[in-house]
């Protein structure tokens, strides 16, 4: 790490650990950086880390270790990952928690996009759409997730419609491309008014 912090990195970020034992350890490497540490562990099948620990019990080891955020990231969509975060965050109500979620939709017995049989050439039809992310970040921030994001399968509509329900809309936002209730056929491109086509060939 010292090359990152070198270049003048802002804090360091340890994720995707299903071993919380390993967690542990990248959070007492980064802190030795004096730079802010967030770690994030991820669950596989199962409700709990590789050796056990439930998400709170997770919380409350990382927090205790010196973790500054501390949260959960991919493998999971939304659906199943909400629920551990809710356990994390009652767990340590002082602390930062993070949410990065996948953006593919799995089943309740195999929630981890990894052990699916699409996984990972044909993930294209599981990926969430844009307003199921907003939803997704709604709903983190009513459960009181302090940094919101997404990771495997997640593009820049999501996080940019992630964005804007969470009122972060850009400056440069057009206004008509928001207006999900007017049908394509009303746009100008897919105007079919008689007129208005033999207008545009004339011209």
């Amino acid at each position: 790490m010292a090359v990152q912090v070198a270049e003048g990195a802002d804090f360091i970020i340890g994720e995707t650990f299903s071993w919380l034992g390993e967690a542990l350890i990248a959070v007492e490497r980064a802190k030795k950086t004096g730079l802010p540490v967030m770690v994030t562990i991820c669950f596989e099948n199962q409700n709990t880390t590789t050796e056990g620990k439930s998400a709170a019990e997770a919380a409350k080891a990382l927090v205790d270790a010196g973790a500054d955020i501390i949260g959960m990231n991919c493998l999971r969509p939304p659906e199943h990952m909400l629920g551990p975060l809710e356990e994390m965050r009652k767990a340590v109500p002082h602390a930062f928690v993070a949410a990065q979620p996948v953006a593919y939709r799995t089943p309740a017995d195999k929630p981890d996009f990894t052990s699916l049989p699409q996984f990972p050439f044909e993930l294209d039809p599981l990926q969430l759409s844009r307003r199921e992310m907003a939803a997704y970040a709604q709903r983190a921030r009513d459960i009181g997730v302090d940094y919101i994001g997404a990771c495997c399968g997640s593009v820049a509509i999501h996080i940019r419609e992630m964005a804007r329900v969470l009122g972060k809309l850009p400056a440069e936002q057009r206004p008509w491309k928001l207006n999900y209730q007017k049908p394509m056929s009303a746009y100008e491109y897919y105007d079919h008014d008689p007129e208005k086509v033999g207008a545009v060939n004339r011209e």
